[in-house]
């Protein structure tokens, strides 16, 4: 049995939470917050530490654009997937060190990760990033008076 249309227009815009939607939805999913909180853990040498963390990015799909905290950098999005949004990924290799950094978002979960790990000569670094994200209203980004 079909189940009314009022009932899977409520499931629908509930699965577009995290997914974009044709029509009105698409609009509404272009640009928004994603307040994102969890654990990230530091790996060095010989040390290991813990401790929260809390992100607030704000994120344009329709320009893909995005930043965090007080955005004084708008940075370019990497990818934009029908499952996921992949923020940053990055790579550099210079001539005494090696460093990667992904930054992705699961669009069905919300789960957020953030792997960063540097290599500098034979000394590894990692840091990573777990947590979950919930959407908010975009709160726009930011006009800063600059003097040129």
């Amino acid at each position: 049995m079909n189940k009314p249309i009022a009932e899977r227009r409520t499931a629908q815009a509930q699965a577009g939470r995290w997914r974009m939607l044709g029509g009105a939805a698409t609009a509404v999913m272009m640009t928004f917050n994603l307040v994102c909180t969890g654990t990230v853990t530091t790996t060095s040498y010989n040390d290991r530490k813990s401790a929260p963390y809390n992100y607030v990015y704000r994120i344009d799909l329709s320009k893909s654009r995005w930043c965090d905290g007080e955005c004084k950098s708008i940075n370019e999005v990497a990818s934009v997937q029908p499952a996921s949004i992949t923020l940053k990924d990055k790579k550099e290799d210079g001539p005494f060190s090696k460093s990667s950094t992904r930054n992705v978002i699961n669009r069905e979960t919300g789960e957020h990760s953030i792997l960063h790990v540097r290599r500098l000569s034979a000394t590894p670094f990692s840091m990573e990033w777990q947590g979950t994200c919930t959407p908010s209203p975009f709160t726009g980004f930011p006009d800063f008076k600059t003097k040129f």
